[in-house]
């Protein structure tokens, strides 16, 4: 059996059901479409703070602090939203991993590629974020366009 092309959705079963309910009167939980078998292409989160530290228990990994350079990329066009570069410490020294993240208790992923330098993981890590910020104006570009159809 293989979930290719089905929609997962990320639930946050820490909060309280009744605030869950509350909220998904106004928006439904997060959801990604599983791709295609081959190579991991990283995995996603929520993360527990705006550095994309991980809050997962099975998944608990330290983040690394943003370098100045380091902004957002803008992902909606009132620029209120923005997706930034994070990099993970792996424990021990085995190297870093490349991310991004919307902030704390939000979507974050990571990639599954590791690297030895610090440095290399952050120019990784922003490239990820860039293009994460490009999909998601192009998918509220079509959706915006879906509506005008509708009305």
């Amino acid at each position: 059996m293989t979930l290719t092309g089905s929609t997962i959705y990320l639930h946050n079963w820490r909060r309280p059901l009744p605030l869950r309910v509350q909220n998904r009167k106004v928006v439904g939980p997060y959801m990604y479409t599983v791709p295609t078998a081959g190579r991991g292409l990283g995995r996603g989160y929520y993360a527990s703070d705006d550095q994309g530290t991980t809050g997962d228990a099975t998944f608990r990994l330290r983040s690394c602090e943003r370098p100045a350079r380091v902004n957002g990329w803008y992902c909606d066009d009132m620029q209120d939203q923005t997706i930034t570069a994070c990099v993970l410490r792996l424990p021990r020294g085995r190297g870093f991993l490349a991310g991004w993240t919307m902030g704390k208790g939000m979507a974050s992923s990571v990639d599954f590629d590791l690297y030895a330098e610090e440095r290399d993981a952050w120019y990784a890590a922003d490239s990820m974020a860039e293009h994460a910020a490009e999909r998601e104006r192009e998918y509220q570009a079509e959706q915006d366009a879906k509506r005008e159809e509708e009305a």
